[in-house]
């Protein structure tokens, strides 16, 4: 890889790879007014028999868990969770599964695909930035693709990156690719201690977190190399990285 002057200092060329939801644009706001709406319209049809709302939410993130291990990050995987959820609370209560209010709970569900998206403050100055530094900036995401892609334009995120790329859920075998034999040349930057932080590290990858007010299915027992607060904070850090040697 090439190094470009960049004054006083020669930054060498790097591989930046970037998660996209709760790192580059705000993603979990989405889920938060479907899923209180499903969940009020669980406790209204059982009643008496309705769960403290907590528990409700809790076992419909075990009910979205077990599914996104099952079959990745399908866009139905969301509003599937609490009809299943709904339709097991029936069950173990004894009360009548009404097909209606399933069919209820997926369509207020599914809204959380809704747009508009946008970036977190910042975070469109900090790639433009380190992209005319000959920085090559990558895009791994997991999700719908359909779903995945409509986020990115929207948020007028496409001629950002070198490379784009959708995965159902797993993002390690993406980030070998791109590394190549280049790993101390690479960063990832993501929010997700699971997706992005850990497969990273398995890899000899240096880290960035970008801590979120994400779902559970995020937590892994794994420690970052570095913290920010925000992707724009990015460029000082990767200057930093480099002059000191960490890097390249």
């Amino acid at each position: 890889m090439a190094k470009k002057n960049n004054g006083p200092a020669e930054l060498l060329s790097l591989e930046i790879m970037y998660d996209l939801d709760d790192t580059l644009i705000p993603n979990c706001i989405k889920y938060h007014i479907p899923a209180w709406r499903c969940g009020l319209i669980i406790s209204k049809r059982l009643g008496l028999a309705s769960p403290y709302p907590v528990d409700v939410l809790t076992m419909q993130q075990r009910e979205q868990m077990a599914m996104v291990e099952r079959n990745g990050f399908t866009i139905d995987v969301f509003p599937k969770s609490w009809v299943r959820t709904y339709e097991r609370l029936c069950r173990e209560s004894h009360v009548p599964i009404s097909r209606a209010v399933s069919r209820r709970l997926f369509f207020i569900a599914a809204h959380f695909a809704d747009g508009p998206y946008w970036t977190f403050p910042g975070v469109k100055t900090a790639l433009k930035y380190l992209k005319s530094q000959g920085h090559s900036q990558h895009l791994i995401t997991a999700g719908a693709k359909s779903l995945q892609l409509r986020k990115i334009s929207e948020a007028g995120l496409e001629a950002t990156f070198d490379s784009v790329n959708v995965t159902p859920r797993d993002k390690k075998e993406i980030m070998r690719r791109i590394a190549g034999k280049h790993r101390r040349r690479c960063l990832m930057v993501g929010d997700s201690f699971r997706s992005d932080i850990l497969p990273a590290k398995e890899l000899g990858i240096l880290t960035v977190h970008v801590p979120s007010k994400t779902w559970g299915y995020a937590a892994a027992q794994v420690e970052p190399d570095y913290v920010l607060q925000s992707v724009r904070d990015l460029p000082g850090l990767v200057e930093r990285l480099v002059r000191e040697g960490k890097l390249g």
